[in-house]
């Protein structure tokens, strides 16, 4: 199921993103950084071929939140 997928690669990037964080609060947004990462981590699932274009684009969407 691509959606699974996409929304399995969205949480990895998630999940890596929040292991490098020294301090979270659950108040703050998400930083630009942080959206950089996780589109860069797209990015590189697309162009290795795990991700369609398809994916990406719905992926890259979720992100920011369009």
């Amino acid at each position: 199921m691509k959606t699974g997928k996409i929304d399995n690669t969205i949480t990895i990037t998630g999940e890596k993103r929040n292991s490098n964080t020294e301090t979270a609060s659950s108040n703050t947004p998400e930083s630009s950084t942080d959206i950089v990462e996780q589109l860069e981590s797209l990015k590189k699932l697309y162009e290795s071929g795990v991700l369609s274009e398809e994916e990406f684009t719905k992926a890259k969407n979720k992100l920011l939140g369009q």
